[in-house]
This record gives C-alpha cells, sequence and structure tokens, in this order.
C-alpha cells in the first residue's frame, strides 16, 4: 500500500511540473517574439542603477533626405579647392548633431574639407530654437569661443560669413561658416586654405 500512495504522488506531482516548464516557455516566447518586432529605429528604455541619477537625452541622429555631396560634381570641387581630385564622402547622422546633411571632400592625405548644412527643418528637429542669423551668431560665437580669435567677415559670400583658424602663410586648419537665408554652412578645412574653402562654401550656398 505504501509503495502505492508514494507512485500517486508522483502522478500528481508530474502535471505540475510540465504546466510550469509550458509557463515559463511560453513568457519567453512572448518576450522574444516582441524583442524582435520592434522596430531598428525604436529606442530600448534601461533604468539607471542609481534611482536618483539623470540621464541626458541627445536629439536623435538626422538622416537627410537630400545630400549635400551630390549638390556638386567631384570634379567641380577639386577645381574650387585647387587639387587635382577629390573623393567625397557622405557624413553619416549623429546624435546630438542638428544638421541637414553633411559631406567630407578628400584630397590625397594632405587636404580634406568637411561641410556640414543646417536648415530650419533640421534645427527644429534637434530641438534648437535659434534660426538663420540667430543660429548663425551662435555657430560665430562658439567658433571665436574655441579658437580665441575674432572670426574675419567675409563680404560678399551668401548673406553673412566668417572665417577663423587659417594660417595667413600656409595654407592649414580653419573655418568657414556661411548663410544664405536660412540655410546655414559650417565648413572645417585641413590643408585647403582660406580663399578655397570660402569659395567652396559660396558655391555649395548658391545650390541650397
Amino acid at each position: 500500500m505504501a509503495r502505492r500512495r508514494r507512485s500517486s504522488g508522483g502522478n500528481r506531482l508530474l502535471p505540475a511540473v510540465v504546466l510550469s516548464v509550458l509557463l515559463v516557455g511560453a513568457g519567453w516566447w512572448v518576450w522574444d517574439r516582441n524583442l524582435r518586432e520592434r522596430a531598428p529605429g525604436d529606442a530600448i528604455s534601461t533604468v539607471a542603477a542609481d534611482p536618483g541619477a539623470q540621464s541626458i537625452e541627445l536629439p536623435p541622429a538626422l538622416t537627410a533626405a537630400d545630400g549635400l555631396c551630390e549638390r556638386l560634381s567631384d570634379a567641380r570641387v577639386a577645381t574650387l579647392l585647387a587639387t587635382p581630385t577629390v573623393i567625397a564622402t557622405t557624413l553619416p547622422a549623429e546624435n546630438g548633431v542638428p544638421r541637414a546633411a553633411g559631406c567630407v571632400w578628400r584630397s590625397g592625405k594632405d587636404t580634406a574639407v568637411r561641410a556640414m548644412w543646417f536648415n530650419d527643418a533640421s534645427l527644429a528637429a534637434g530641438g534648437i530654437a535659434e534660426r538663420g542669423s540667430a543660429y548663425f551668431r551662435t555657430a560665430v560665437t562658439g567658433l571665436e569661443y574655441a579658437l580665441k580669435l575674432v572670426p574675419e567677415p567675409l563680404p560678399g559670400i551668401g548673406d553673412e560669413a566668417v572665417a577663423a583658424g587659417f594660417d595667413p602663410a600656409t595654407p592649414g586648419d580653419g573655418q568657414v561658416i556661411a548663410r544664405r537665408g536660412q540655410n546655414i554652412l559650417v565648413l572645417e578645412s585641413g590643408g585647403a586654405s582660406r580663399a578655397a574653402t570660402a569659395r567652396l562654401a559660396e558655391t555649395l550656398l548658391a545650390q541650397l
């Protein structure tokens, strides 16, 4: 009789174990399915280990609807920069950089010009309140603060433009910031002269 009682108890325990395994498996399947169905751009929220810690949220990365590299041919850019050839590469979107599009033109190992285009739509998407001339002044102030130099005006380029950081004697690093209407270009030069970088900024502005 004792053996029968032990056997009967085991038979009653087995369905409960099987049910538990099925419930755990079903829960895992639902979780895995939800994770797989999440869109690639969806954010996954996390909880900080320190309940009192504050997280910093950057504006989302922006994908340009209309590129900057395509505005001018490589041959045209090479002529403007006074270099034999250039290779254009689209700048990938970056968190916290509210640009509409970006491009870098490289010529050999010593020359590269990085251009960033900002407009009303990109600034709004990035949570920036300033627009047009107001954002231009903010960018110029930031350049002055970074280089500890007063940017020099570049008359005749767009509605307003400045340059800073170029060595008058030899080509080197420097920046040109130019505005035409609500479009703002920031060109960072490595190896190209101020005159060449300004020519590129002026020609690009005309295409926006």
